[in-house]
């Protein structure tokens, strides 16, 4: 089999990722100076609810497929190359580094079958995962 011939995204399943064939929308907010990073996140998160459902996807698979833990920075840098492929120059996509940390725990809070899969370290914020609103329909 040629290397063309391979498929770029095939789940464990058989299925596709909803991923494969259009980019993730995301809108930056407009942040007020005096916000904390962890109240960035949550406005962030509020407004770009694919992002969290993206990330989750690739998780849950990685997981199916075995690996007990990988690194969020992996998963965003995935979301990017995924983006490029199927979105013009003009259409950013719109991932602030600095949410990986909080994406992660989040992730963990709210999927039993992720606890632990990505390691932590300490952050400067105090991050409550319970107080972020889940919406990701």
């Amino acid at each position: 089999m040629r290397c063309d011939d391979l498929p770029i995204f095939q789940w464990s399943d058989g299925t596709s990722t909803p991923l494969e064939d259009s980019p993730i929308p995301t809108v930056a907010p407009d942040y007020p100076e005096t916000n904390s990073t962890t109240e960035m996140f949550a406005e962030y998160h509020r407004r770009n609810p694919a992002v969290y459902r993206a990330l989750l996807t690739l998780a849950h698979d990685l997981r199916r497929r075995g690996r007990k833990g990988f690194g969020m920075k992996g998963l965003f840098e995935v979301l990017r190359w995924q983006h490029a492929r199927f979105s013009s120059e003009d259409e950013p996509l719109k991932l602030n580094n600095l949410f990986t940390s909080y994406y992660s725990r989040l992730m963990m809070h709210n999927e039993p079958s992720l606890r632990g899969f990505f390691k932590l370290r300490r952050m400067v914020d105090d991050f409550d995962p319970t107080k972020i609103e889940m919406e990701i329909s």
